[in-house]
């Protein structure tokens, strides 16, 4: 019963607020979990959730993995707006959804800003999640990138059937697939091997997160992303 009110209120505040030409992304999300806090758990039941989440790319990823489902001829929504914290995800997945909470789509693509994730974890149900890279972004809201990269293994821990898809060029990236059991699907950037290759001279990660060892590339691409190796614990 909660689950239908939720979804009748988001769609009234939806309406209302288009009626009156403002933006309705995060509002409906809003009200919908002070009517019932883990609606979100009940939205995703149904549907393919994939978990887009890092410092930077998280559009052009999603954008990516779209064009994918669409090739391969699946039905499937996307949080567009960049509503991309708790309340704006729930309105998403109430404006795709019937009013009794049943998702019309066989997947749903959630970019999800990377401190947001520790709350959203905590609810939805998630077939894959895509963590993008950690860079030292917005020191001003999440601090150090540990800080970030703390938050983004946290939620991975909520979810311990999802598939991880990893950066492995982002050292900080991939350093959650050792503190993790889930299955864990590693991509990146096709670049030759090149043995004059330098460490960059700024880097938000120039030193190995496990032994403080500095880092030798095989290649580099940008910031302290590239065919990273640590000679000293491997």
């Amino acid at each position: 019963m909660r689950v239908f009110l939720s979804c009748l209120v988001c769609r009234f505040v939806h309406f209302i607020l288009h009626k009156m030409g403002r933006g309705a992304t995060t509002m409906p999300g809003r009200v919908a979990l002070k009517v019932k806090r883990n609606v979100l758990s009940d939205l995703s039941k149904n549907v393919k959730v994939i978990i887009v989440t890092g410092t930077n790319g998280k559009t052009t990823s999603c954008r990516i993995i779209e064009e994918g489902l669409k090739k391969a001829g699946k039905t499937y929504f996307i949080n567009k707006s960049g509503a991309n914290l708790i309340t704006g995800i729930t309105s998403s997945f109430i404006m795709n959804s019937t009013v009794t909470g049943k998702n019309k789509y066989e997947y749903a693509i959630v970019e999800c800003d990377e401190n947001a994730f520790r709350e959203v974890s905590r609810y939805i149900h998630c077939d894959v999640v895509l963590v993008t890279n950690v860079f030292r972004d917005q020191l001003d809201r999440y601090g150090e990138v540990t800080h970030t990269l703390n938050a983004i293994k946290e939620s991975i821990k909520n979810l311990p059937d999802a598939v991880i898809c990893l950066d492995a060029d982002c050292s900080l990236t991939y350093s959650i697939s050792r503190d993790v059991n889930n299955k864990i699907v590693t991509f990146g950037v096709d670049v030759p091997f090149d043995e004059n290759a330098k460490a960059p001279e700024i880097s938000d990660a120039k030193y190995c997160i496990f032994c403080k060892h500095e880092y030798d590339y095989t290649y580099h691409t940008f910031g302290h992303l590239g065919g990273f190796v640590c000679k000293n614990c491997g």
